[in-house]
């Protein structure tokens, strides 16, 4: 797997700063309780704690504290890091595609 440059990390930060507001309190925790019923887990190749409840400034943190941490993080491991958080917010922001994707992955368990 291809390490990832500090240009890289900068730029997977630059694009959660970009990304919508985190969702209210309320409905972070009732989407967490929702996915934690169905037993989802994302697929992430990082142990990142409590993901269904992170918020974007507790993400660029973990980010930034990881990749101070290690000298191997890798792209793929950024990257699948992002695609996740913005399943999270579409699945707290209620939209219907980011729900049936989830659906499916649970069918296919």
């Amino acid at each position: 797997m291809k390490s990832a440059s500090k240009k890289y990390i900068e730029k997977i930060c630059s694009e959660i700063e970009s990304l919508p507001a985190d969702a209210l309190p309320e409905k972070i925790a009732e989407t967490a309780r929702r996915l934690t019923g169905m037993h989802y887990q994302p697929i992430l190749l990082l142990d990142v704690p409590d993901f269904l409840n992170i918020t974007k400034p507790v993400l660029l943190k973990f980010v930034h504290d990881i990749a101070r941490a290690r000298d191997n993080l890798t792209e793929p491991e950024l990257s699948l890091l992002i695609y996740q958080f913005r399943t999270l917010q579409a699945l707290r922001r209620d939209e219907p595609e980011a729900w049936d994707e989830v659906y499916e992955l649970m069918e296919d368990d």
